[in-house]
Formats: structure tokens, C-alpha cells, sequence
């Protein structure tokens, strides 16, 4: 069953978080981190609970979480609080990987972005550089249109020639062995 209403889905997803929280053991509660195995079975049971409608649906709902688990305070334990922010974030993950080409969707994604930087959320340099790589793409999605293509194929990204490679191989130190093929570089060689 689905809950269309505020109050409705933060019971049901308090009652999901709760009996997954009752049910996890001592080891698994004092280990309990953004990426830890009991965190990914809340995500689950989340994104069960409440399927996917839409890419603002998901935003709205793990904002409201996520302003929930601020309102919460742990009480003997019980990790609530960071049980709703997980769940929270499991929600805006998936609204943000959503594709789309919608410019309100490149909207939402962008204020998701601005949330996992806020509540620091993002793990490394990489991650940062991805999520901003992915709503760029969606941005120029956005911009170009659906049923514009590139007009030229894309450009290689290493020439093939031999002086060029003689070069490359000269500046990066490598070499490619028989079994790699052109253009792949071994770095470690």
C-alpha cells in the first residue's frame, strides 16, 4: 500500500525503519554508518514502501524525512533518527539516478545535489565530480532537446599514428604490450 499523504508516509516509513532497527543485532546498531549492511537494508525496505512516481515525488518525500530525523532525538538508542535520514537519502539517491530530460527534473537534481553537499553526504572528490558530471549531462540534455544528435561522430581520444605515439609513449613512459590494444595506455609499465 501506498501513502499519498504526509502524515501516512512518515508512518509508514517510521514503522519500516523501526522493525528493521528492533530486529537488527547490538553489532549491527553500534556499526550502523551510511554504508553499512543494516543502512542498506533500510534503503531497501524504503524503496519498496514507497515506489517510484516521479523524480520531485522522491525529493519531497526524503525532504520530509530527512526534516523529520532533524525533529527526532535518539532516545535509549533507538537510532530513529539516523534510521530516517537513511532512508532519506536511499530517496533522494534514487530521484537523483533517475534519468530524465526535463528541465524541471535538472531543477530537483540540482537542489539533491546542493542536499547530499549540505549534509555531507558525499564520500570523496570522485563522487562529487560524478554527481556533478551527471547533472551536467542532464543539463545539456535539457538544453539541446530530445531530437537533437550530435551532427559529427565523437573525436578519438588518442591518435593512432605512429609519430603520435612515439610521442605519447615518450612523454607517459609507456608502452602497450601485444595483448592491449591501440590507444590503451599501461601506466604502471
Amino acid at each position: 500500500m501506498v501513502a499519498n499523504s504526509p502524515v501516512a508516509i512518515v508512518e509508514l516509513v517510521v514503522r519500516n525503519v523501526r522493525d528493521i532497527l528492533k530486529a537488527a543485532s547490538l553489532g549491527e546498531l553500534d556499526e550502523l554508518t551510511w554504508k553499512s549492511a543494516l543502512a542498506q537494508k533500510l534503503s531497501a525496505s524504503i524503496l519498496v514502501a514507497l515506489p517510484h512516481s516521479s523524480i520531485e515525488a522522491d525529493a519531497r518525500c526524503a525532504e520530509l524525512l530527512l526534516a523529520v530525523s532533524n525533529m527526532c532525538q535518539d532516545k535509549e538508542g533507538d537510532h530513529l533518527d539516523i534510521g530516517l535520514a537513511i532512508s532519506a537519502r536511499a530517496l533522494f539517491c534514487r530521484a537523483f539516478e533517475t534519468d530524465s530530460d526535463l528541465p524541471h527534473d535538472a531543477l530537483v537534481k540540482a537542489d539533491i545535489l546542493l542536499t547530499f553537499v549540505r549534509e555531507a553526504w558525499i564520500a570523496d572528490n570522485c563522487d562529487l565530480i560524478r554527481h556533478i558530471s551527471k547533472l551536467r549531462t542532464l543539463v545539456a540534455q535539457v538544453i539541446a532537446g530530445r531530437g537533437n544528435t550530435p551532427t559529427s561522430p565523437p573525436r578519438l581520444r588518442h591518435r593512432r599514428g605512429s609519430p603520435d605515439r612515439a610521442i605519447l609513449e615518450l612523454v607517459t613512459g609507456a608502452r602497450h604490450t601485444p595483448d592491449q590494444q591501440p590507444g590503451h595506455m599501461n601506466l604502471l609499465a
